[in-house]
């Protein structure tokens, strides 16, 4: 699936290439060496190196001459069927509010 992104990108979504997961790891890196701040959690480095479990989507960004310029990684944290099993109840306690 592709994203609306800015002029000369792509935001892209599905599984990780060993290639593509190599760049998102060296990526990270990256930016931790110019902040000092790991810019992925643990959880989300593991899936990056072994795999994403269901529910969990990657996103990356490149250039228009496909250099990786960033990554997200989205978990399911409230399961695969948030907008039926999660949205009527908050619906419901934004309306109580």
């Amino acid at each position: 699936m592709t994203w609306p992104s800015p002029p000369g990108t792509a935001i892209t979504e599905g599984p990780l290439s060993p290639a593509l997961s190599a760049q998102v790891k060296d990526l990270a890196a990256a930016a931790a060496r110019a902040d000092g701040v790991a810019p992925l959690s643990e959880d989300a480095l593991l899936q990056v190196r072994h795999g994403s479990g269901a529910g969990a989507r990657d996103l990356v960004l490149t250039t228009a001459d496909g250099v990786l310029a960033g990554y997200a990684h989205l978990d399911a944290i409230v399961g695969t069927r948030a907008a039926k099993d999660v949205y009527p109840w908050v619906a419901e306690f934004l309306d109580r509010s």
